[in-house]
């Protein structure tokens, strides 16, 4: 068993904890978790208390490999919700006594609902039930009321997934059990949606407690029979339930759990007891602290830009090519923005011949920069970045992207949570469609398996595929590895400490390399569901050189993070998805062709700088960009729909 320590667990000021696979778990017994919770209850000024179980899905979910990994610990950390996560499957359960040489109990939902009811009946409290089906709520209200006559029940709400994924709906539903009043919330939408679901809204509930206890309401209600006696104590409890449920439950105990064990026997640490830090403190990576949200010095007071040397909130950093068509959209949206934070607005120019920087000039609070050349995307905005004067986060957007009303404060807002470093908004497409804009790191087995499958079975496991295809993760927030480069906000000090973008990119594969830059810094990458921008032309036009030039940087990418065997790797398995495809796309030929000879990798689009500086106008001033190049390389950048034999940003 690697990293895994056998002493017993040291206690700090809280009950013991221990990570089984990256998922954080108190170690506790059944009354002092009962305790735990009625006295919260009673507490009025520390934060609400959510209750979450662990098991092998949990770990799946929430560790270091998971998904939502982080979103509790960041719910925490901002002070929203205090949790308290529970052993839970027997796996785990094992796994801990031989680590730890103690007979910690297994703490099930099910098995503490019904002590939690009688505790909140003999204390006055009163509860709500917030997920599952009318009907279960109908005969669970009868059976409350026949066996505990003195229960004060707030109320049950029923929503639909659909509502529960819907930002507006969910606080609408929080304030719903805030008005009825309930003390103790029983939140019964089923692993991983309730604990998402708690560390977003949780704290809108007013509820002083929140039990994340999947199927428990079932159980009580006597919709879902328990596995035997005999059955639970020889850990067999998980094929009682898929015997039950097969078609709901295959996945998570036939494909998730295995890998959720390994990850839990490879990485377990005993940890301090203590926990989090307090409401409106945010700690970044090196420990410094802030204030959460800190607003701004001084409010705007108009649809202006910052001009000049004046300190800004937002610089935006836009790079453009032949872009006169859209750059006004974006622009008018960018000071339907400015009434709450101060943006300083940078136009980047890649040498244009449509006239993008005079649609520009007109508007005198932008600042227009000449890169005197083709530098391509992350050459432009390093080009910005040299020109974004004082401010405290950095924006970098497409000239194709239009904006919600409120996309760069949700942006904002999310980036002052502790230790996140970025943010990138739910992007849609010119239909309206979410973009499946999200992605995982880069490996040989997603490359292998999107090579193999491209577009095909999309509901494939996470190390099966580089795009996440996952509806629900584009509903919450959530840390991510990675995502497309269109739209990203940065704290500034992150921009400062990551520094420059790196050029070897022309186009493609810089953000991921950006993003993995930041997240070695030590700092988190969020999505923010609740900004929303459209990327009007993120599917338009074509080209092979293009569509070569994204599995060649993949290429440039694995070499620069990998060794030799790993990228040799990786070229074997770009040339085999390009030639699966190469007898019916011309495109999978084309890139083919640039896969096996590196000596064609000149002809590709690259950067045209030119020997000298130039001049850039905006806000009656000129500035002086250093090493921006001058030359056209005479070709029009389009964005290319992927060659399925790759993955691109």
């Amino acid at each position: 068993m690697d990293a895994t320590q056998r002493s017993a667990p040291v206690e700090n000021g809280g009950s013991p904890r221990i990570a089984l696979g990256g998922a954080d778990v108190d170690l506790m017994t059944q009354p002092e978790v009962v305790h735990r919770i009625i006295a919260r209850a009673h507490d009025l000024m520390a934060p609400p208390l959510a209750i979450a179980s662990a098991n092998l899905d949990h770990v799946h979910h929430f560790g270091a490999s998971g998904r939502w990994r982080g979103t509790q610990e960041a719910s925490q950390s901002a002070g929203l919700v205090e949790w308290l996560t529970l052993l839970d499957g027997e796996p785990l359960v094992r796994h801990v006594r031989r680590v730890t040489s103690q007979d910690w109990p297994k703490l099930a939902g099910s098995d503490l609902i019904a002590p939690l009811l009688d505790a909140a009946e003999g204390a006055g409290m009163s509860v709500g039930f917030l997920g599952g089906s009318p009907e279960t709520h109908a005969e669970l209200a009868r059976r409350l009321a026949d066996q505990r006559p003195a229960l004060k029940v707030a109320g049950f709400w029923a929503p639909e997934r659909a509502q529960l994924e819907d930002g507006g709906n969910s606080r609408r539903l929080a304030w719903e059990v805030r008005n009825a009043g309930a003390d103790l919330l029983f939140v019964c939408l089923g692993k991983p949606r309730q604990e998402v679901w708690i560390a977003e809204y949780g704290h809108l509930t007013g509820a002083r407690v929140m039990l994340a206890f999947g199927a428990a309401a079932d159980f009580v209600a006597g919709k879902v029979v328990r596995a035997p006696s005999w059955v639970s104590e020889r850990g067999l409890e998980w094929a009682w339930r898929l015997a039950q449920e097969p078609r709901r439950l295959a996945r998570r105990y036939l494909l998730d759990a295995g890998p959720a064990y390994v990850a839990m026997r490879r990485d377990t640490r005993l940890l301090p007891g203590a926990r989090g830090v307090q409401r409106g403190e945010a700690r970044g990576p090196a420990g410094e602290a802030a204030a959460l949200g800190e607003g701004t010095a001084e409010v705007p007071t108009g649809r202006t830009f910052v001009c000049g040397e004046g300190p800004a909130d937002v610089t935006v950093v836009v790079v453009t090519y032949n872009s006169a068509d859209t750059i006004g959209g974006l622009l008018a949206d960018l000071r339907g923005q400015a009434t709450d934070l101060r943006l300083r607005v940078v136009v980047v120019d890649n040498d244009s011949v449509d006239g993008t920087l005079a649609a520009v000039a007109g508007q005198t609070d932008v600042t227009g920069v000449r890169a005197g050349g083709n530098l391509g995307y992350a050459g432009g905005i390093n080009v910005g970045l040299g020109v974004a004067g004082e401010c405290r986060a950095v924006l970098v957007l497409n000239p194709d992207i239009r904006l919600s009303p409120d996309a760069v404060a949700q942006m904002w807002t999310r980036l002052w949570w502790p230790g996140v470093g970025a943010v990138v908004p739910k992007m849609l497409g010119e239909q309206g469609e979410v973009s499946k804009s999200l992605r995982f790191e880069p490996s040989l087995t997603r490359s292998l398996a999107d090579a193999l499958l491209g577009n095909r079975a999309p509901g494939r496991p996470a190390w099966a595929t580089e795009t996440d295809h996952d509806a629900e993760s584009y509903c919450y927030p959530h840390a991510i590895d990675w995502a497309t480069g269109a739209a990203m906000m940065l704290r500034e000090e992150v921009s400062r400490e990551v520094g420059r973008w790196d050029e070897q990119y022309f186009l493609y594969s810089e953000e991921t390399d950006y993003c993995r830059r930041v997240r070695e810094a030590g700092w988190s990458i969020w999505y923010e569901p609740s900004s929303v921008v459209e990327h009007v032309g993120g599917a338009s036009g074509t080209s092979y050189e293009l569509g070569a030039l994204m599995a060649v940087n993949r290429l440039r990418y694995d070499s620069s993070h990998h060794g030799p065997a790993h990228t040799l790797g990786m070229r074997a398995i770009l040339v085999g998805g390009a030639a699966l495809r190469a007898p019916g796309r011309r495109q999978s030929r084309a890139t083919l062709g640039y896969l096996v000879s590196r000596r064609q990798w000149d002809r590709l689009p690259a950067a045209t700088p030119a020997a000298g500086g130039s001049k850039t106008s905006g806000a009656g001033r000129l500035h002086r960009v250093s090493e921006a190049g001058a030359a056209s390389p005479g070709r029009r950048l389009q964005a290319v729909e992927p060659d399925s034999s790759s993955s691109a940003s």
